[in-house]
């Protein structure tokens, strides 16, 4: 079973220096993962999951297929397959949840792999005029997340095209 795809630390060699080592692609390198609660579809140009923590409920993980660090080390033909893939998600998520502000997150100070948050803000929430950190963290069980990926996975399945977003 997947753990948190983003927490595990750089591993070291004995000298201390980091090894290169994408916490990400260990994740998809093998096909394991699609047997995981927390994954949902797997897209043109990404794998897309519930995200572990779940204090924004619904929160989704778009992770591109290769491993690239930077949106600029994309061609332009990439950038745009991640970007329709990442419509796609965000259309899905905002059609289980309505009325939510859609927040959007792409780092890499932890993983260091192209992903993006989509991460569903409730507007009635007494943090929701703020960024979505720090926060409590929220951990939901197998059959939860199971729960979870499979009314994204059906909102996506109900429409695969950027052009029919909504």
């Amino acid at each position: 079973m997947m753990q948190d795809i983003e927490s595990s630390q750089p591993i070291e060699d004995a000298d201390g220096m980091p090894v290169d080592t994408c916490t990400l692609c260990s994740a998809i390198q093998d096909d394991s993962f699609t047997r995981d609660a927390k994954f949902i579809v797997e897209l043109p140009h990404s794998f897309v999951f519930v995200y572990n923590d779940q204090y924004f409920p619904y929160r989704t993980v778009v992770v591109y297929r290769e491993h690239k660090e930077d949106l600029l080390a994309l061609e332009a033909e990439q950038a745009h397959g991640l970007f329709c893939d990442l419509l796609v998600v965000a259309a899905a998520v905002a059609r289980v949840v309505p009325d939510r502000r859609m927040n959007y997150a792409m780092l890499g100070n932890r993983a260091r792999h192209l992903h993006w948050h989509i991460i569903p803000r409730d507007p009635t929430q007494a943090d929701a005029d703020r960024a979505p950190w720090p926060h409590p963290v929220s951990y939901l069980n197998d059959a939860e997340y199971n729960r979870t990926a499979e009314e994204i996975r059906a909102s996506i399945q109900s429409s695969r095209s950027p052009g029919e977003l909504r």
